[in-house]
């Protein structure tokens, strides 16, 4: 099981740069050039700097897990932390993405319909690999 979850969280770790490419090109497919136009400064700098720590905390999930793959396999408390903060952050995330978006609007063609299904595919294999990391992990802390 030790094998198979490692190689799932480095897949994981890669997959993180998934999410990344997309956010690239969310201000151009949305319109957001115009639209953000319209808002304050502040509310436009809000909206920029809450996009940008999102993405480093993404590209820092992506980093610690294939940097540390082993280690989040090790059975300590820190393990099961992260893993468990990382699959729960990822499962909001899909839930938001099943049952709050409606992204219809801008699925306008079958690149951005794929693009956006396979997130949803991403997001759902974050949370299982994430959360089954973070059980393996509690059980080795209990039997220790």
């Amino acid at each position: 099981m030790f094998e198979i979850l490692k190689v799932a969280l480095l897949i994981a770790g890669v997959l993180h740069l998934a999410p990344l490419c997309a956010g690239l090109t969310v201000p151009r497919v949305m319109g957001w050039g115009s639209d953000l136009g319209k808002l304050d400064a502040l509310t436009r700098q809000l909206i920029w700097v809450h996009g940008v720590f999102i993405a480093i905390t993404v590209l820092a999930f992506g980093l610690i897990t294939v940097t540390a793959a082993e280690s989040m396999l090790q059975g300590t408390p820190l393990a099961v932390g992260t893993a468990a903060f990382i699959g729960f952050f990822w499962f909001l995330r899909l839930l938001i993405q099943l049952f709050y978006f409606d992204a219809r609007p801008w699925l306008t063609n079958s690149f951005l319909t794929l693009g956006y299904r396979s997130l949803t595919f991403v997001f759902g294999y974050f949370s299982v690999v994430y959360f089954l990391t973070a059980a393996f992990n509690l059980i080795l802390v209990c039997r220790s």
